[in-house]
């Protein structure tokens, strides 16, 4: 059994008595953030669900939490509402995303390093489900918005993270639901041949592909730094299920006692995230999880030569250099 939230919050600041915590106005003047001690973590979709809960938890954790949305209305209500329940912890601001757009990812890479902060932690949580067929920067929007955006944001920010950073990117249970893979046929190109839910199966297989490869290039580089993978649950009281027919929404609402909780979903982010759970000390990178459970996923997530042709091609997508060759 792992430890429950509260054990883990503890347990880690119980460890971590020399932290000093800043008091940060978050005006967002990038000369007035001070780093002293706090760990960075930038985290993907904190405008709501798993990401805005996770993100104060982090919070509470005295990291240096950057909300990455693309809605800063919405990202707004969850950076005052972390201010307000972790007084002692004032660095907490929020940052344009839209993993979307490939110049929206390009600018927040470049205010990010404006910053001049390091980066301990990535959690790549946003992502999309069953959207209508679009093509955003000429790609369909699951696979852009669930694989290339975290793919050229994970890139880009190579050269920031600290020497025992993590990355954390979710997939899915769907992922056993994916097509044979095939690098040829990663984007779907016209509405006549859009199968929704197929195409978000594939796009977390690609999660656990890249998260896969990406800890190859690390341990090939004799790096400390790892990358991991994990099913959060099914959690039928998030915003991802929107574009679900109203027909499949009440479904979900009859199952919600048999789906996993929003609480336990966070957790299992947290905890892979901070690493402080006795049962997650050896950990090698790479590793794919079920909730709390860590697991193997589909044989075809195993393929090196399939991680690897990902990689290669995504690297073609996003027009950048491939670090794993």
């Amino acid at each position: 059994m792992g430890l429950n939230e509260n054990e883990i919050i503890n347990n880690i600041n119980n460890n971590n008595n020399n932290i000093e915590t800043i008091g940060n106005d978050n005006s967002n003047n990038n000369n007035e953030i001070i780093l002293n001690k706090q760990l960075v973590v930038i985290i993907t979709g904190s405008s709501d669900g798993l990401g805005k809960v996770v993100s104060g938890m982090l919070a509470k954790t005295n990291y240096f939490v950057i909300l990455a949305n693309r809605d800063l209305a919405k990202a707004k209500l969850v950076l005052d509402e972390i201010l307000k329940t972790t007084p002692n912890n004032k660095n907490v601001i929020s940052m344009k995303l839209d993993l979307s757009s490939f110049e929206s990812i390009k600018e927040f890479v470049i205010q990010f390093k404006q910053l001049n902060l390091p980066l301990d932690l990535l959690i790549n949580n946003a992502g999309i489900y069953t959207p209508p067929f679009s093509l955003p920067e000429g790609f369909e929007s699951q696979f852009m918005v669930n694989h290339l955006g975290p793919f050229l944001l994970t890139n880009l920010l190579m050269n920031k993270f600290t020497d025992n950073a993590r990355i954390i990117n979710l997939s899915s249970l769907a992922h056993k639901n994916s097509d044979v893979f095939n690098v040829e046929d990663l984007s779907c190109k016209s509405i006549e041949n859009y199968n929704a839910l197929k195409r978000y199966s594939n796009s977390k297989l690609y999660a656990i592909l890249f998260t896969k490869e990406l800890n190859r290039i690390f341990k090939k580089n004799n790096s400390n730094i790892i990358a991991l993978s994990l099913h959060p649950g099914v959690i039928s009281t998030t915003n991802l299920f929107k574009y679900l027919p109203s027909y499949a929404k009440f479904v979900l609402n009859l199952a919600q006692p048999f789906t996993t909780t929003i609480n336990t979903a966070s957790i299992a982010i947290y905890r892979l995230a901070v690493g402080a759970d006795p049962e997650l000390k050896n950990l090698n990178g790479g590793e794919y999880f079920n909730i709390n459970v860590e697991t193997d996923p589909i044989p075809q997530a195993l393929s090196q030569e399939n991680w690897r042709l990902l990689w290669s091609k995504s690297c073609e997508y996003c027009k950048i250099d491939d670090i794993g060759k």
